[in-house]
């Protein structure tokens, strides 16, 4: 099924309700005033639904503005991060995060546990990838990461614990970062990571120093003639 620009107020009960039911899209969905789960997916077979630009307003306190409640749902696609209370039953599922402008989050691990507010524990930005982990260790899992508008040579990872110094991320450091692919002529820049911090794309590549053959002995030759003219040397 696909559903745009539905407007669901004042529900006693769910806005969504999904059970074992899979491939179903959603997108410019407002759900307002949930008595219960504003969203419910149940059954392992509701995979790979999508929700795209669904706001999420003024859910009942004790439920969750989305809710996967049952283990092993996978392939669901939250495009625009609009939710506040999450929950991720038992041993979580595989869930996919996406900024149109800014870029994605894959995770080939299932993430689990919950947390108060899913838009900023994981937050994608220009050329920045968090996923606040301290708030909830269920999301530090690996992930393919996704940066749209890397306009690099030679892009590389980085990473930061505090957002102010960040340090080349590689497969020998922890967190480590496996490059994937990067076209220059989308801009598209793809890498894994372990686990979870900040982290950004920097420019690898350096220019060759121009004056780098003349001082070094790697260069071209250069010859010197001396002519006699009259006895004088020149």
């Amino acid at each position: 099924n696909t559903l745009t620009n539905v407007t669901a107020n004042s529900n006693s009960r769910r806005g969504i309700y999904l059970f074992s039911s899979p491939s179903n899209a959603f997108s410019d969905v407002s759900i307002n005033d949930s008595g219960q789960d504003a969203i419910l997916l149940g059954g392992t077979s509701s995979d790979n639904n999508n929700f795209t630009n669904v706001v999420v307003t003024n859910t009942n306190t004790s439920y969750y503005d989305i809710n996967f409640s049952t283990a092993g749902i996978d392939g669901t696609w939250i495009t625009g991060i609009n939710f506040a209370n999450y929950s991720f039953a038992g041993a979580g599922g595989k869930v996919n995060f996406k900024e149109p402008s800014y870029g994605e989050i894959k995770f080939i691990e299932a993430i689990n546990g919950s947390g108060i507010n899913l838009a900023t524990d994981v937050d994608i930005e220009s050329n920045s990838i968090f996923v606040n982990s301290s708030n909830n260790a269920g999301l530090n899992k690996s992930a393919n990461i996704t940066l749209y508008s890397i306009s690099y040579t030679d892009p590389k990872p980085q990473y930061s614990s505090d957002v102010t110094k960040y340090i080349d991320c590689t497969s020998a450091t922890a967190p480590a970062c496996t490059e994937i692919s990067y076209s220059a002529t989308t801009d598209i820049y793809v890498f894994n990571v372990s686990h979870f911090t900040y982290f950004k794309a920097t420019e690898a590549y350096t220019a060759p120093d121009s004056s780098s053959s003349s001082s070094s002995g790697g260069g071209s030759p250069v010859w010197k003639a001396t002519y006699a003219i009259n006895d004088e040397q020149f």
